[in-house]
C-alpha cells in the first residue's frame, strides 16, 4: 500500500482528539461488525498486562490508525488470525534483533528500519503520541508498558499495511 500522508494522519487525529468519548465507543462497535478479528486485538491485547487507562488508550489508538488507512482510500480486506500473527512475529524478531544489538550499532539499525519503513508518517505519529507527549506520558506506567502499546500499535499497522490496497483512479 502507498505511504498515508501526514496530512491525513493529523486531519484525522483532531477529529478523533474532538471526539465525544460514546461516539468514539460506537464507532469501535460498527467495527467490530465488519472487523471482528481487530477489534478482539485490540480489546485483548495487553488485558492482563496494561493499566485499564493504558488498555483504552491502545484501543484508541488503534482505532485512529484503522481510520487512516480508511481516510486514505485503502480497500481493507477483513484481517485474518494469519495476518496479525505475522507482523506480531516481525515485530518480535525486530525487537529480540535490537535487544541483542551492540549499543554502538543500535542507532543506525533503527535508522535503516525507518528508511525502509512504508509507513513512517504512521510510525512518527505514534511516537510523538506515546513517546514524546508529555501528557500521554505520565499515562503510562512505565517503559515497558509504553512499549507494548508501541510495538501493539506497530503491528497493527504491519498488519494493515500489508493487506491493504488503494484503488487505482
Amino acid at each position: 500500500m502507498q505511504a498515508i500522508s501526514e496530512a491525513t494522519i493529523y486531519t484525522l487525529w483532531q477529529e478523533m482528539n474532538d471526539l465525544d468519548p460514546d461516539a468514539a465507543i460506537r464507532m469501535v462497535e460498527d467495527l467490530s461488525d465488519h472487523q471482528p478479528l481487530l477489534v478482539n486485538y485490540l480489546i485483548h491485547t495487553g488485558k492482563d498486562f496494561l493499566t485499564a487507562e493504558e488498555q483504552e488508550f491502545f484501543m484508541f489508538l488503534g482505532l485512529s490508525i484503522y481510520l487512516a488507512f480508511e481516510k486514505a482510500g485503502a480497500v481493507i480486506p477483513e484481517i485474518q488470525r494469519e495476518a496479525i500473527e505475522a507482523a506480531e512475529q516481525r515485530n518480535a524478531s525486530m525487537v529480540k534483533y535490537l535487544s541483542e544489538e551492540p549499543e554502538s550499532d543500535i542507532l543506525n539499525t533503527v535508522l535503516n528500519i525507518w528508511k525502509g519503513y512504508n509507513q513512517r508518517g504512521l510510525l512518527r505519529f505514534l511516537i510523538e503520541t506515546i513517546v514524546d507527549d508529555e501528557e500521554n506520558n505520565e499515562m503510562f506506567e512505565d517503559d515497558e508498558h509504553r512499549a507494548f502499546v508501541f510495538i501493539g500499535l506497530k503491528t497493527l499497522i504491519d498488519c494493515l499495511d500489508a493487506i491493504c490496497t488503494v484503488p487505482e483512479n
